[in-house]
């Protein structure tokens, strides 16, 4: 059995312990004084809650909730992900063409892996990127496990960046 364990982030607390004292083999969860964490196995993931909050933090960029953890996006990573957002809420079988990507000047053909290349990275601690992202000929999707997309869409028609502006007034 894989599990797989995220890099401590800066500020992140790093503990040794003796996992026979803290884990729930039934539950999977690992169980300490200051709170409770579910575990997850490799390739097993089940819905992924993503909230957009409209948020923007001067050093940290813009912040998304993904399953309840905080992280934070720059600008294109963020402009793809709401554009990912966008194809999941209006269209009917969730998929954003690539060419619908360059016509809107979110991506160009030949920045097209490194886009996406940033995106995973910026959200490597947060998802299993495989069971988030899929992609077929020309065109990528939200993965059917990301559910209880949340968007503040009232503070994105009020962003200072006319783009996400203009993808956030198409949003339902």
């Amino acid at each position: 059995m894989k599990w797989l364990w995220a890099i401590p982030l800066l500020g992140d607390r790093i503990v040794l312990l003796n996992l026979d004292e803290v884990l729930n083999d039934k539950t999977f969860e690992l169980s300490f004084d200051w709170g409770v964490f579910k575990l997850r196995q490799r390739g097993v993931l089940k819905d992924v809650h993503l909230e957009v909050t409209g948020n923007i933090h001067i050093d940290d960029g813009h912040e998304v909730r993904i399953n309840g953890h905080v992280a934070h996006l720059s600008d294109a990573p963020f402009l793809l992900l709401l554009r990912f957002v966008q194809g999941a809420m209006i269209a009917k079988d969730r998929w954003v063409f690539v060419k619908d990507l360059t016509d809107e000047n979110i991506l160009t053909n030949e920045g097209l892996y490194q886009g996406i290349g940033r995106l995973k990275k910026e959200l490597k601690f947060y998802v299993d990127w495989d069971k988030f992202l899929e992609n077929g000929e020309k065109k990528y999707r939200l993965s059917s496990n990301v559910t209880g997309l949340i968007i503040n869409r009232k503070k994105l028609v009020k962003h200072e960046n006319g783009r996400i502006r203009d993808i956030a007034k198409k949003l339902p």
